[in-house]
């Protein structure tokens, strides 16, 4: 299967190609933000993972609104319909969203913009499912908190403790958890799935 993938770069977006190109898949990595990069011609699937990468501390100032407006719903809109007219056997898409599209988090103060952007990205996904049907398939796949070394996650342990305690598994996701919803999505068992949303957080919107 061709696969473009927005976003490759990032962390979610790393453990993505490793995954899905140690599944046979050949990965384009491509950016929302350059409408002349459409990387394929075949038959293909297109994985929205971009990320907007301001400082997500700090005032919530109008360019961050902007800013992580265009990431999640602007950009991959505009990309998905170039995509869509460049690509004719483009046939399933994919995007990547977080758990604060759907739930406003107790455990760390998240920034509004972002909750709110993510549930338009939410509500975007289901709308280009109703609007590209039957010939493409959009679903999503919701992430709850990933397990993370990195600086920027700012992951201590205690802040790891509070969130697994609010978790129904006890633990937070494992990146390889999070490959292994969207290799089914990618692959023909999903075929019947269309405007879905597939949650993977440990159990924690519902406690």
């Amino acid at each position: 299967m061709n696969i473009a993938l927005t976003g490759a770069a990032g962390f979610i977006g790393k453990i993505l190609r490793a995954e899905l190109e140690k599944a046979g898949h050949k990965v384009y990595p491509c950016r929302t933000d350059d409408e002349r990069f459409l990387p394929y011609t075949g038959e293909g699937c297109l994985i929205h993972c971009a990320r907007h990468h301001e400082n997500i501390t700090g005032e919530i100032t109008e360019s961050k609104w902007q800013g992580e407006f265009e990431t999640d719903v602007m950009l991959p809109y505009f990309y998905t319909m170039n995509m869509v007219r460049a690509n004719p056997k483009l046939n399933n898409i994919i995007f990547i969203s977080s758990i604060y599209g759907i739930k406003v988090p107790t455990v760390r103060l998240i920034p509004v913009n972002y909750q709110v952007c993510k549930a338009a990205e939410i509500q975007l996904s289901k709308i280009l499912a109703v609007n590209l049907a039957p010939k493409i398939r959009v679903n999503t796949v919701i992430l709850g908190g990933v397990l993370s070394d990195r600086e920027v996650a700012e992951q201590t342990p205690e802040f790891r403790r509070a969130y697994e305690t609010k978790t129904l598994l006890g633990h937070m996701v494992l990146p390889e958890e999070v490959a292994g919803a969207v290799k089914f999505l990618v692959s023909g068992e999903s075929k019947g799935m269309t405007g879905a949303s597939i949650v993977i957080d440990g159990g924690y919107t519902i406690c």
